[in-house]
């Protein structure tokens, strides 16, 4: 009866049989071709970086914290635009360039008589002033746990809202009005006018809510210790 003899498979002598093998290939690949694969290897690198990068901010920029970020950035960002709107009531000069002919002059940014005239002093604060009530009724009417207001107060607060909206609308529409202008201009306006009136309650309730979620993850991880 013939011997039969089986032969043991030693997987570093194939890895490496693979390795060489892989090598030899690369070495008589065409250059045009190598080019290509180096490339594609380039390419697909640089996209998949891109899309990490892209998901990585997002996931930190919906955590609490990111929130707390965003509302931060939107409130002082629709400070700035509500600003604009009553400082060109006071005085009829822009102060931001978006969606304007004329501006005021660029000059008077350097000046300390801008800064501290009453004309931008009372629209700062007209513009905080209103927009924080605006917060208020927002967050007591949305998230009724972070206002922390008895019911009378939340009634109190939405009708002063209200009448905030109100005045804001109508300043903010002869400010920056839409009649006359192309749909797209028209468009862009009437979305322009929208973050002037939204933002700044957006971005400070977005901060209140992610403000009270910071504290109770803090205080539930305390309770659990």
């Amino acid at each position: 009866m013939a011997r039969t003899i089986r032969r043991i498979n030693n997987p570093a002598k194939d890895r490496l049989s693979y390795l060489e093998k892989s090598e030899a290939a690369n070495r008589i690949t065409p250059f045009g071709a190598k080019f290509i694969v180096n490339a594609n290897r380039v390419i697909f690198k640089g996209i998949g970086s891109i899309g990490l990068v892209i998901v990585t901010t997002a996931e930190n920029l919906l955590s609490p914290n990111g929130c707390l970020f965003l509302g931060g950035v939107c409130a002082i960002a629709g400070l700035v635009i509500s600003t604009d709107t009553y400082y060109q009531q006071i005085t009829g000069v822009p102060l931001l360039p978006f969606f304007e002919e004329t501006w005021i002059d660029p000059v008077r940014y350097r000046q300390a008589s801008f800064w501290f005239s009453f004309q931008f002093i009372f629209s700062s604060l007209m513009s905080l002033v209103v927009d924080w009530i605006q917060s208020l009724a927002l967050v007591s009417n949305l998230v009724p746990k972070a206002s922390k207001l008895t019911k009378t107060q939340k009634m109190i607060v939405t009708r002063i809202g209200l009448f905030a909206y109100a005045v804001e609308l109508l300043f903010t529409f002869s400010s920056r009005g839409i009649a006359g202008l192309d749909t797209y201009r028209k468009i862009s306006v009437f979305l322009y006018n929208l973050g002037s009136i939204f933002g700044a309650e957006a971005g400070f309730a977005l901060a209140a809510v992610s403000k009270e979620n910071l504290e109770k993850a803090a205080r539930e991880a305390k309770s659990e210790e």
